[in-house]
């Protein structure tokens, strides 16, 4: 009865909708998930310098104002927190060590002591900072303590390091009977990601945070090429294989003409998000974002809002401009369509510019008011 009335919910909340709505159970309930990047850059170790170490760097302070609105800019003692903000945090990066990269084809591939190490930083810098700042700022905000769990529970997805092709001695693992696995071989690929998916889902139940919850995994590549698209299916089905409450998520960039984006279902994500790209291409508002809104529709997938400072579009009117734009033209769809599910690039920039400066705090209170559809 209850998986009944669940599939007939996600069918008429989709059906009156052509892009993929926020707040769903496809979503696990979840509208808006702010991307996090933690890597080598994050920490004095990985050699990248101060300004890259203050920019990937995380504490819990940083995390309270992804979490909560905070009335004053830390710049101006940092004020106190007012409201909730973001509800999904995901976990990513694309610097490592020793000119190690995730992309691949880029720099160096990385091993399992990679992997592994990733994970080790991104709950420990990561996931307990995160933690550690939702039952603070649960503590200011008032929520209902006859609940069964009152508070902030942030949900966590956690971005799958990718299986780069180059990498042809990747190290042993319990299942491949003392070999070392080689991802020129496809069945090794899968064997590697399978093996860091139960790693990683044990190990953060392992942390027994108070506050955070494990919801899903991220694909880390924004295209499938033509070798993942067996991959990708067989290890969204290990991920569901460790429970089904977790999602698998996918963040595609603008390609014209990509076959892939709207199968993201065929290829077993619960959603995808698609990136515009308009603030690092040269293109126009008008010619873009229309494109875009056509797409996510035809697709049913949700939309990426790309507002961070560094941006590259000549005709975005920098980056004022370019936030402007892209919160402009997601609200005009959602005020025609209802509401959309959104990723947001990236949430470093959120804490270190845009909440901790006071002139440009205004940013911060009108990112809030976007993400709260506070018109």
């Amino acid at each position: 009865m209850l998986g009944t009335f669940l599939t007939s919910f996600l069918l008429l909340s989709q059906s009156t909708h052509a892009h993929f709505p926020a707040g769903t159970t496809a979503s696990r309930w979840t509208s808006d998930l702010v991307l996090c990047y933690i890597d080598a850059r994050s920490t004095p170790a990985g050699g990248f310098g101060p300004d890259a170490t203050a920019l990937f760097g995380w504490n819990q302070t940083r995390f309270e104002r992804l979490l909560a609105y905070h009335d004053a800019p830390s710049d101006r003692g940092g004020g106190k927190p007012t409201d909730t903000l973001f509800d999904s945090f995901l976990f990513s990066g694309n610097s490592w060590y020793n000119g190690k990269m995730f992309w691949p084809g880029l720099g160096i591939p990385m091993n399992k002591t990679d992997w592994i190490n990733f994970l080790d930083l991104v709950l420990d810098l990561g996931v307990k900072n995160l933690d550690s700042a939702a039952a603070n700022v649960s503590s200011h905000l008032p929520f209902d303590q006859t609940c069964s769990s009152p508070g902030l529970h942030p949900t966590v997805v956690l971005s799958i390091p990718y299986p780069d092709a180059r990498e042809q001695n990747f190290g042993v693992i319990p299942s491949s009977k003392g070999r070392s696995l080689n991802f020129t071989l496809e069945a090794d690929r899968l064997l590697a990601v399978e093996w860091w998916l139960e790693l990683a889902y044990s190990t953060f139940h392992q942390k027994n945070y108070g506050n955070a919850r494990l919801s899903g995994f991220y694909w880390f590549f924004e295209e499938i090429t033509q070798p993942d698209e067996a991959l990708v299916p067989a290890v969204n089905q290990k991920i569901h294989s460790l429970n089904t409450a977790l999602m698998a998520v996918w963040i595609p960039y603008y390609r014209p003409g990509d076959p892939h984006t709207a199968k993201w279902q065929e290829l077993g994500f619960d959603f995808a998000t698609l990136q515009p790209n308009y603030a690092f291409g040269n293109v126009s508002a008008d010619v873009r974002f229309p494109a875009i809104k056509k797409l996510i529709d035809v697709a049913n997938v949700g939309v990426e809002l790309e507002i961070n400072i560094g941006i590259r579009n000549p005709q975005a009117g920098g980056w004022q401009g370019n936030f402007d734009t892209y919160l402009e033209r997601v609200t005009g769809w959602e005020s025609a369509t209802g509401s959309i599910m959104r990723t947001y690039y990236y949430g470093n920039v959120f804490v270190t510019d845009y909440a901790a400066n006071s002139t440009i705090f205004d940013y911060y209170t009108r990112l809030y008011k976007f993400v709260k559809r506070i018109r």
